[in-house]
C-alpha cells in the first residue's frame, strides 16, 4: 500500500521543482482533490516547502458557490495563506461549451495570479482517475497517438510551469488521505450531472468496463505511459523529419513531397499530425486520423496540381513537388477578387494593381523622362492596338499569339509549359486591347505586338512595376536621416557591426559543429542580429523565438520579466544558444537561463551583440560578446525606445531630450 505522504515527499525531493520559500500558485476549488493538494504542499518539511498562493474561481454555477469561496478563505486563512478570487458571473457564461470555457478562464486566471505574485509554478489537482478518463475520451473521439498520453505531469504555459503532482494517485487514495487527516471539502453537485462528457465516462462507461476487468483503470494508465515512452524515443526522428521536409509559417504549411513520401507511411502519419499541430494549434484537432490517412494516400496517388479539401476550411494543394496546406477562406477571397478585377488604363497615369504592383501606359517621351528604376516594359505602336487597354487576370479559354511562335497558344498551356503553380497562375496579370487581343502576359510571355525600340517606331510604353522598392527605399532614407538627428552620437557603425557578426559566427560555427544547436532569438531587439548571424554560420542549426519584455516604454529595465511568446520547440537534450541584442541588468537572461536548465537543455549559452556591464544588477556573463557599451541609452539595429529606431543600421546614443 502506497503511503501518499512519503511518496509525495519523495516526488518533490527527486524532481526539485522549486526552492524552499519560492512562490507557487495552487488552484483550489474546494473539492477533495485540491484540498488534499493544498494540505500536502502545506505539510512539506520547511526545507522543501514553498510559499503558497491560493487561486480560486467562483463560477457562480450553483447556489452554494459563494459558500465555497467563504469556506476556502477561512480554511487556508488559518495558515496565513493569501487567496486570490476571480468572479465569473453567470451572465457571462455561454449557452453551450461551458465546460471548455471554464477551463480557459481557469488557466488564464491562474497565469495572471502567477505573474502578479512572481510565481513560476501553477499546481492543479489532476489525479490518476482524471488521467484515465482523459485517455478514454480521446481514444473514443479518434485522437492521434501523442494525444493518448493524456495529461502531462508538467507543462509550460505562458512561461509558467503547470504541475499535476497528484497524477500517480487514485481518487480513492486521495479521499482516504482526506479522511485520515481530517481535511474538510465540499462536494460539487455538478460532478454528478450527466450533462458533462467527463461525468458520463466517470459514472457510467468506466464502471461498465470495470465489470469486464476490475484493473481497467490501471491498464489504461499504464497504456498512456507506454505511449509516452515510445514517443520520447521517436521524438528526435519526428523533429528531424519536420526540419527536413516541412516549412511551417503562420499562413501555410509546405511539405517537400519527394523526400517525405520516401518515409514509411506510418511514420508519415505521425510526423504529419505533429507538423499540422505546430501549424494550426487548436485547429489541428479538427483534422482526424481519417484525414491524415487520406492526405498520406493522396500524396502518392493524387495527380499533379490537384486540390484536396479538409475540415475547418483548410485546403491542400499540390504544386510541382510540394503540398501547400492553408486556410481556404482567405485564398478564395483573393481568387474571387482577382477574377473580378478589370482595370482600364489611362494615358500617362499609374494604376495600382494591389499594394505591391502597379502598371501604366505612357508616351515614349514621358517614359524616357522617368527615374531610372527596375521596370518591366513592352513597346507599342499606336496603329497596332485599339484603346482602351484592359488589365485583368486570366479567364477560361484565354489564348494569345506569342512572340517568336506561329499561331496562338492557350494561356493555360503557357503556364503548364513553364511549370507555374496554380496559385501563381491565378495571380498573374495580362493586358488586352479593346478588340480582345492579349498583348502581354506579364512576367511570362509577350505578343508579336511588342516592338524593339532600336528598330521600330514607338508610340507607347506599357510599364509594370512590382514592389515599388525604390519608393520604399527613398522613404526609408528620409526616415533614417530624420532619426539620425535624434542621436547624440553614432557609437558603432553598420560596417563595424557586420564585421563583428562575421567574427562571432566563425567562433560559434566551431563551437557547435556537429551539435545542431537551437538558436533562440529574443524578440524583438535580437531579430536583426539573429538574421545576420545565422547567414554567416555554415552549419546545420534550428531557430526559434521568444518575446520577452522588461522595459515597456521606459529607458531603464523594470526588473519584471514578462514572457509574451514562448518557444514552439522542445529544448530537452538540445544545445541552446540565446541570441541577444544587449545585456543590461541581466535579469531577463538570468531568468531564461534558469528556465531552460529546468527544461533539461543539454547546454545553455549566450551570445550578445552588446554588453552594458555598468547596468548589471544580476551576476550573469555572456559566453560571447560583440561590443561593450557605456551606461547610456543606445538604439538601432533592433534596439528601440518606445518601439522606434529598431530599423537603424547602426548603434547610436539617443539624445536625453528625446526620452526625458
Amino acid at each position: 500500500m502506497v503511503n501518499m505522504t512519503d511518496d509525495f515527499l519523495n516526488q518533490v525531493k527527486s524532481n526539485a521543482y522549486w526552492q524552499a520559500g519560492e512562490c507557487v500558485v495552487i488552484g483550489v476549488s474546494g473539492g477533495v482533490d485540491s484540498m488534499v493538494l493544498f494540505d500536502m504542499i502545506n505539510q512539506l518539511p520547511v526545507e522543501y516547502k514553498p510559499t503558497i498562493i491560493v487561486a480560486h474561481i467562483n463560477h457562480h454555477l450553483r447556489n452554494d458557490s459563494d459558500e465555497e469561496e467563504k469556506f476556502i478563505k477561512e480554511w487556508v486563512g488559518k495558515y496565513d495563506v493569501p487567496v486570490y478570487v476571480y468572479q465569473w458571473p453567470k451572465s457571462e457564461h455561454s449557452d453551450s461549451g461551458v465546460e471548455q470555457e471554464a477551463r480557459k478562464i481557469r488557466y488564464h486566471f491562474f497565469e495572471d495570479v502567477a505573474k502578479e505574485t512572481n510565481s513560476s509554478f501553477i499546481l492543479t489537482a489532476h489525479h490518476r482517475d482524471d488521467q484515465v478518463e482523459t485517455v478514454l475520451m480521446r481514444f473514443v473521439k479518434g485522437s492521434s497517438l501523442d494525444e493518448l498520453t493524456g495529461i502531462s505531469t508538467e507543462r509550460i504555459r505562458d512561461g509558467k510551469v503547470v504541475l499535476r503532482l497528484l497524477l500517480p494517485y487514485t481518487k480513492e487514495m486521495i479521499r482516504n488521505y482526506a479522511e485520515e487527516n481530517r481535511i474538510p471539502w465540499r462536494e460539487d453537485e455538478s460532478n454528478t450531472s450527466l450533462e458533462y462528457t467527463r461525468n458520463r465516462y466517470r459514472h457510467h462507461i468506466i464502471p461498465e468496463l470495470k465489470k469486464e476487468n476490475p484493473a481497467v483503470e490501471k491498464h489504461v494508465y499504464e497504456f498512456s505511459k507506454d505511449i509516452e515512452d515510445l514517443l520520447n524515443v521517436v521524438e528526435p526522428l519526428i523533429n528531424e523529419e519536420i526540419r527536413r521536409s516541412f516549412q511551417i509559417t503562420r499562413k501555410n504549411l509546405t511539405i517537400k513531397l519527394p523526400s517525405f513520401i520516401k518515409q514509411e507511411s506510418g511514420f508519415q502519419k505521425i510526423v504529419l499530425r505533429r507538423a499540422f499541430k505546430k501549424f494550426s494549434g487548436q485547429g489541428a484537432y479538427i483534422i482526424s486520423q481519417t484525414h491524415i490517412d487520406l492526405l498520406v494516400d493522396w500524396f502518392v496517388s493524387g495527380g499533379p496540381n490537384t486540390v484536396l479539401e479538409l475540415p475547418n476550411q483548410f485546403v491542400a494543394r499540390k504544386e510541382y513537388g510540394t503540398c501547400v496546406i492553408e486556410k481556404i477562406d482567405a485564398m478564395q477571397m483573393k481568387q474571387t477578387d482577382f477574377m473580378k478585377t478589370a482595370i482600364t488604363l489611362e494615358f500617362n497615369k499609374w494604376k495600382p494593381l494591389n499594394d505591391d504592383e502597379r502598371i501604366g501606359l505612357f508616351s515614349y517621351d514621358a517614359f524616357k523622362q522617368m527615374d531610372s528604376q527596375k521596370y518591366r516594359v513592352i513597346y507599342l505602336n499606336e496603329e497596332q492596338v485599339e484603346h482602351p487597354l484592359i488589365v485583368r487576370h486570366r479567364q477560361p479559354g484565354d489564348k494569345m499569339e506569342v512572340k517568336g511562335l506561329e499561331g496562338s497558344k492557350k494561356i493555360k498551356d503557357i503556364f503548364i509549359d513553364q511549370k507555374v503553380p496554380r496559385r501563381q497562375r491565378d495571380e498573374a496579370w495580362l493586358v488586352r486591347d479593346n478588340q480582345g487581343q492579349i498583348i502581354w502576359l506579364i512576367n511570362y510571355k509577350e505578343s508579336p505586338l511588342s516592338l524593339n525600340p532600336l528598330t521600330d517606331t514607338i508610340s507607347y510604353v506599357l510599364v509594370y512595376q512590382t514592389g515599388t522598392m525604390q519608393d520604399l527605399m527613398n522613404t526609408f532614407k528620409k526616415e533614417t536621416e530624420n532619426m539620425k538627428k535624434d542621436m547624440e552620437s553614432i557609437l558603432i557603425s553598420e560596417e563595424e557591426i557586420q564585421e563583428k557578426v562575421k567574427e562571432l559566427a566563425a567562433l560559434l560555427s566551431r563551437e557547435y559543429d556537429g551539435k545542431n544547436p537551437l538558436l533562440v532569438g529574443v524578440l524583438k531587439g535580437g531579430l536583426p542580429f539573429m538574421a545576420d548571424l545565422i547567414k554567416q554560420m555554415d552549419m546545420y542549426l534550428e531557430i526559434d523565438f521568444m518575446d520577452v519584455s522588461s522595459y515597456g516604454n521606459e529607458t531603464v529595465s523594470s526588473g519584471e520579466v514578462k514572457i509574451l511568446k514562448d518557444l514552439d520547440t522542445n529544448v530537452e537534450g538540445r544545445h541552446v544558444l540565446f541570441v541577444e541584442d544587449i545585456i543590461d541588468t541581466g535579469g531577463t537572461l538570468a531568468y531564461l537561463k534558469d528556465m531552460f536548465k529546468y527544461r533539461k537543455a543539454a547546454s545553455v549559452k549566450i551570445v550578445t551583440l552588446l554588453d552594458k556591464p555598468t547596468g548589471r544588477k544580476i551576476d550573469i556573463k555572456a559566453d560571447w560578446v560583440g561590443f561593450n557599451v557605456p551606461h547610456k541609452f543606445v538604439v538601432g539595429y533592433g534596439l528601440d525606445y518606445a518601439e522606434n529606431y529598431r530599423n537603424l543600421p547602426f548603434i547610436g546614443v539617443l539624445k536625453p531630450e528625446i526620452y526625458q
